[in-house]
């Protein structure tokens, strides 16, 4: 059975998406799209792992904004600022190409 390097990272990154509802009791979080802060209110909080760097990146988003976990990942993806399968496809086909 041969390995494949690319799908093994293709699914750990995929893996480490995580999405939770939150109420933050103490500290306020800025809602990624409205911009506003909120504390004691439901909100969703997406990490993930970065494509390069071990380390995880934090978004959060507003239950006014968003109705549920799918659209508030639907709409993170749409801008660009959390990765798809496709995305991380082509960043494995453009690395091997320069390699």
């Amino acid at each position: 059975m041969k390995r494949n390097p690319v799908e093994r990272y293709i699914k750990k990154r995929m893996d480490s998406i995580s999405v939770k509802k939150i109420r933050p009791l103490f500290l306020w979080c800025r809602c990624e799209k409205c911009h506003k802060e909120f504390r004691r209110e439901l909100m969703y909080h997406c990490s993930y792992l970065h494509y390069f760097w071990e380390h995880y990146f934090e978004y959060y988003g507003c239950s006014q904004c968003f109705q549920d976990k799918d659209e508030f990942v639907k709409w993170l993806q749409d801008t660009g600022r959390l990765y798809t399968e496709d995305s991380l496809r082509k960043l494995c086909k453009k690395i091997s190409s320069i390699i």
